[in-house]
């Protein structure tokens, strides 16, 4: 397989390499496949996820007794399937194993058109609202994952060292994907102003974690994170923490902080 630089897309490599490339070609010599092959391959996956081509639709398995209802695999997903083949042929290429990488000829679905949903003033407001009115530190991260619209990951990456309140100064320098500490996706750091609003937002998290390691003793170390569960604040957040879910209290139903945050 091709290198890849983040850990979360090496797993995903992995996913989809266990769930639909080794089923279906998992004992096949690579030197057998072909362009139409695999451009079958792509259109069935666009029909049905288990690649049933309609026979089983509707139908009730007897060992399970459930209905299956086919279900497409997404366009972008069949795409990534595309994108794992290509390079990995292509290494097979050059080491001799193929004499044509077939993927390179095959076309994968095209790319489908963004179709964002950004909350509108009236959402924002609300979530910003029901946010801090459960967890105060929820509300200051989605606050601040709004006004700079920062990744979620980069947020949970911000440390205190990386804000001057005197000079309404903020820098996003990296990015926590979870296990560990790295550089921000685009491997560039940004210099970001903020208002003296923001400043007053923040100063309360950090007047909140001050008081904490005086409370054990100690002093909030200049390198300590912004939003940590540690009494010191010496581990971050880790990004999935953030999207536990709020009520919305009079409203009803669910809202995701991250959702609302741009995930």
């Amino acid at each position: 397989m091709a290198e890849l630089d983040e850990d979360t897309s090496y797993e995903r490599a992995e996913v989809i390499i266990r769930n639909y490339l080794k089923p279906t070609f998992g004992d096949m010599k690579a030197g057998k496949l072909a362009t139409e092959m695999l451009e079958l391959f792509y259109a069935r996956l666009r029909q049905c996820q288990e690649q049933c081509e309609g026979r089983r639709d509707g139908k009730t398995a007897p060992h399970t007794k459930q209905q299956h209802v086919c279900e497409p695999l997404a366009a972008n997903t069949v795409r990534e399937i595309h994108f794992i083949l290509r390079p990995a042929l292509n290494r097979g290429l050059r080491w001799g194993y193929v004499t044509t990488n077939v993927a390179a000829l095959a076309e994968p679905p095209s790319q489908p058109q963004p179709n964002p949903d950004p909350p509108t003033p009236e959402e924002a407001a609300l979530a910003l609202s029901t946010a801090w009115q459960q967890d105060l530190d929820c509300g200051a991260f989605l606050f601040m994952t709004m006004v700079t619209g920062s990744r979620r990951g980069e947020m949970c990456a911000l440390r205190w060292s990386d804000i001057n309140l005197d000079r309404l100064e903020l820098f996003v320098k990296h990015s926590n994907n979870g296990r560990r500490i790295k550089d921000t996706k685009t491997h560039q750091r940004r210099r970001q102003s903020i208002d003296v609003i923001t400043r007053t937002v923040l100063q309360a998290p950090r007047d909140r974690a001050e008081e904490r390691c005086k409370a054990l003793g100690g002093e909030l170390a200049r390198d300590a994170f912004v939003f940590s569960a540690e009494a010191d604040s010496s581990l971050p957040l880790k990004p999935p923490s953030v999207s536990r879910h709020h009520d919305q209290g009079p409203q009803g139903g669910r809202l995701r902080c991250v959702r609302l945050a741009g995930g």
